[in-house]
């Protein structure tokens, strides 16, 4: 799987902007902040660890980690659909963002990628597999849970790949 039908991006009462297909109806009433802070604020007090997060729940939970991250040792790697990251506008024309704290790649990416730069935190096991509250919410058989189980198989592979278990 791996791409997503999407109409074009709704607006909030708070100026956010949403993909329904993505989120539903998770951020039509309540703002981003409000109902991202509750899942993910553990993430970002985090100092030392590299979080590979599928989703990027519209780009909203991309740019709340980006906002909110206190620590210059807590890495992030998004992963989301072509599309999506498309839609929303978060990266040039690359598609991707590969530098800073917080990057943004598509459905493709090959976890062998994480090894230059991340290698510290994988020998020490301070790499973790986190879900947007796009995979969350997941419907079996639906693009974002068709992605978490593509993506947590390449996890997994990479990992014992690393660990030569």
């Amino acid at each position: 799987m791996n791409h997503i039908e999407l109409s074009p991006l709704q607006t909030n009462r708070f100026g956010e902007s949403y993909l329904p297909e993505v989120n539903r109806l998770t951020f039509e009433k309540a703002s981003s902040e409000d109902v991202l802070t509750p899942h993910y604020q553990t993430l970002v007090k985090e100092e030392e660890a590299l979080f590979v997060v599928v989703g990027t729940d519209s780009g909203l939970l991309y740019q709340y980690i980006k906002a909110h991250s206190e620590h210059k040792y807590c890495q992030f790697v998004f992963i989301d659909f072509d599309d999506v990251i498309d839609a929303t506008g978060l990266a040039d024309e690359s598609g991707e963002i590969w530098q800073g704290q917080v990057r943004l790649v598509n459905q493709d990416f090959q976890f062998i990628r994480l090894t230059a730069e991340f290698n510290s935190y994988i020998m020490r096991r301070r790499i973790h597999l986190i879900k947007s509250l796009a995979v969350m919410d997941a419907e079996p058989n639906t693009p974002y849970a068709d992605l978490w189980e593509q993506i947590e198989v390449k996890f997994v592979s990479y990992l014992r790949s690393e660990f030569n278990v």
